[in-house]
């Protein structure tokens, strides 16, 4: 599966170990998220470190509080379909400003990420939300407004 990922940056890949972290429930809701823990862990600097939790932040996984430091985010049912919701509607917008014409090229890669997704185990969620990112972000990338695709 990793050549439908292609290369990721530091960043991308920290914040990708510590997403998945918090989806195992290895990370608690609620619980502090200690910078230097995770950077010993995943032996990388903090600087790394830092930057995937303002990411996860922007994604609503993580809380910052000033002078307490950063904790997980506790995600409720309404919280998901808030989120969904908006992913859908983004979707949908950047499908209408291309009047859906995907190359052939695109949808064989679109294709190809669902069928390595069909052929995973159910435990890998890693490998499972890495595909669904990439598959999404071919269908918003295509409508070319940096503003959409940074959404």
């Amino acid at each position: 599966m990793g050549d439908l990922l292609g290369y990721r940056t530091l960043r991308e890949n920290v914040t990708s170990a510590i997403r998945i972290k918090i989806l195992r429930r290895e990370l608690a809701p609620g619980a502090r998220i200690v910078e230097k823990n995770l950077s010993e862990e995943l032996h990388v600097s903090r600087g790394p470190i830092r930057e995937a939790l303002r990411q996860l932040e922007q994604e609503g996984l993580v809380e910052y509080i000033r002078n307490a430091g950063c904790t997980v985010k506790k995600i409720t049912i309404a919280d998901v379909y808030e989120i969904y919701l908006l992913r859908c509607t983004y979707e949908m917008l950047a499908v209408r400003l291309y009047d859906g014409k995907f190359t052939d090229e695109e949808l064989a890669k679109m294709e190809h990420i669902v069928n390595g997704m069909q052929a995973l185990h159910k435990n890998d969620m890693e490998t499972l939300i890495s595909c669904d990112h990439e598959m999404h972000r071919i269908i918003i990338k295509k409508s070319g407004l940096p503003r959409l695709i940074q959404a």
